[in-house]
Parts: C-alpha cells; structure tokens; sequence
C-alpha cells in the first residue's frame, strides 16, 4: 500500500486578522481546489484550530516555548514594524522538527507558505483581487465549546435584558496610544449601557500574556479590576480567555450568541463578520478597506447591520475621543436593528 502525501502549511506568525481573512481562507481555497486528496497539517499560534478544521487534517500549534520567546505578532508580522517577513528562527525549526518526525510516514512532503499566497506583503492598500482566490465562510465553533458558552451567559444574567459582547483592546506592545482608547472612556462608555439602555455585558478576547522578556502582549480588557464588577455584579462579566485550546472557538461562541458586538479599533474587528451578528466598532480614521471587500459584503450581507465609526486619527486623537459621542452613535445604530 503507497504511502499518502502530506502538505504542510505555513508556519504563520503573522497577526491573527491576517490570518483569519488573509491566510485561512486563501489557504481553504488552495488545498480544497487544488489538492483534495492529500494530507494536510498547519503549524500556527494556539487556540485557532477553528479556522482551519473544516479543511485541514492535523491542527499542530506552537509549544509555550516557541510563543513566549518570538516578538508580539501584533507589531507587524515577526514583531518589527512593518516587517512582514513571516518567519523566525524559533518557528522554523519547529517546522523542521516537524518534518523530520514524520518524513517516514509520508511519500512525499510539501510545504505552502504565506508568501506561496501572496500573504507576506503588509499593507493598509487592500483590493479585492487579492481575494479572487479564497473561501470566506461563516464560522461553526465546537459544539462542546458554545454549549459552555451559552451556559455560561444564562447562569450569570439572570434577568430579562438583552447581552452585548464587547472586546475591549488593551495597550499596543511598542506605541502606548495606537489604535487605543483610554480606559476611562469604556467605563463611561460602559456604563451607560448598562444604566441607560439597560444591557447586560460580557466582555470578550483574548487575555495579554507577560513574556520573558518583560513585553506584554496586547489582548483584551476584563475591566474586572475596575468599579464595574462591584456597582453591576450582575450586569457585567468577563468571558476573556487565556490564549490556547478551544479560545477562538469560546469567542466565536459567545460572538453568535449575543445581540452585537462592540469593539475598539482593532484588525479582530472582522472575527464579528463570520459570527453573523451585528457588529459596532470604532475605527482610525481611514481604514475604510475593513468595510469595501466583497468577501466582507458577502458575510455580513451587504453590512445590514455593520456600524464603523472611523473619524480619528490613530494617536493621542483617538485615545482623548469622546466617549459621549461614541455612546450616542452606538445608541442610534442599535436602536435601527430594533427596528
């Protein structure tokens, strides 16, 4: 009996919106096209097993050993500005620890690597040629996964109002104030919902991690050190989880089963497009292109009930935004879905 073929996919370190429209999808397109019938496996960050379970063989994730000592993903790719490069020597090792325990299980081995798709190139020039050839699909969590998740949201609000996720981005690993806004804003913010309009909040995302060389990663806030948890126990709890196993698949739950989400100016904005539910976010000003593909219009059908307030720059001006006015837009934007 020959033996079978096995492809092996990535690694990818690059910033997870990146990979979640960029590679995943174009990678879907790839193998399901052009090699049905080989073995797959994809070699990437922890906890995104989702994104690839419908179309890849073996999920193979980085050890703690690998992530905690490679530069934040967030900061471009390898972690060095706008370099894009998509590799470092920790991964490509592992990858090729990878290959040699399984080289005798195989025929032949290949490898698909992001610039193979033209994923490398970083930019905030995006067109919809670079997406002719990829599959954007809804996303389907484990079903053991949203069971928690939903048990979670009907044991912590016992009480008839309706639940809005929000995933809340904390401090950028190298610029304080890029794409952040102040955390007194969310709690005003926050607040406000909870008083005025009468939500139940649970905020979601991925926890930062301190890594051995003292850089905190950027994740979500829980908001759980703050007043919020004491005034409103029973308004707001955090569904924020450490980074690994079914992670993707928990936010993804708690994301399609919720009235909308809310987000801060982050590329994890689109994780909502692929939830099927309504989406609020607040932008820089000029990233228009997370509302003008065609793959996004197919998703969120035609953006019905897609909201991005995009009128800061990245900066000090973002950050001081006033939180007034991005309660007020929120609070027209949902009182339409209501209608």
């Amino acid at each position: 009996m020959s033996k079978e073929n096995l492809i092996i996919c990535g690694p990818w370190i690059g910033e997870f919106a990146y990979e979640l429209n960029y590679w995943a999808p174009k990678l879907r397109y790839y193998i399901n096209k052009e090699y049905p019938g080989y073995k797959t496996a994809i070699l990437t960050s922890p906890g995104r097993s989702l994104l690839y379970r419908d179309f890849i063989d073996e999920y193979v994730p980085f050890p703690k050993e690998v992530i905690d000592n490679m530069p934040p993903t967030n900061s471009g790719g390898a972690g060095h500005g706008n370099q894009h490069s998509l590799e470092h020597p920790l991964t490509e090792q592992f990858l090729q620890d990878f290959i040699k325990d399984n080289k005798e299980k195989y025929e032949n081995i290949y490898q698909v690597r992001p610039k193979d798709l033209e994923c490398v190139t970083r930019t905030q020039v995006i067109h919809d040629h670079q997406f002719k050839h990829a599959d954007h699909k809804l996303l389907q969590p484990d079903p053991v996964a949203e069971k928690a998740a939903t048990d979670f949201l009907i044991g912590s609000f016992l009480n008839n109002s309706k639940t809005i996720a929000i995933m809340a981005p904390t401090v950028h690993e190298i610029f304080p104030v890029r794409e952040n806004w102040k955390v007194d804003n969310w709690l005003y913010f926050i607040e406000r919902l909870i008083n005025e309009l009468d939500f139940n909040i649970v905020m979601t995302g991925i926890k930062s991690r301190k890594l051995p060389n003292g850089i905190v990663t950027q994740g979500s806030y829980t908001f759980e050190d703050t007043y919020l948890y004491d005034k409103y126990p029973d308004k707001i709890k955090s569904y924020v989880q450490d980074e690994g196993g079914d992670s993707l698949d928990a936010q993804v739950s708690i994301l399609r089963n919720t009235s909308c989400s809310i987000w801060g100016s982050t590329g994890a904005t689109h994780l909502g497009f692929y939830c099927g539910k309504p989406v609020f976010a607040q932008l820089v000003y000029g990233q228009l292109s997370r509302l003008t593909m065609e793959w996004q219009k197919k998703l969120t059908n035609n953006h019905e009930h897609v909201k991005f307030i995009h009128k800061y720059k990245s900066g000090e001006e973002l950050y001081n935004s006033s939180a007034e006015e991005l309660f007020n837009e929120f609070n027209l934007f949902y009182n339409k879905l209501d209608n």
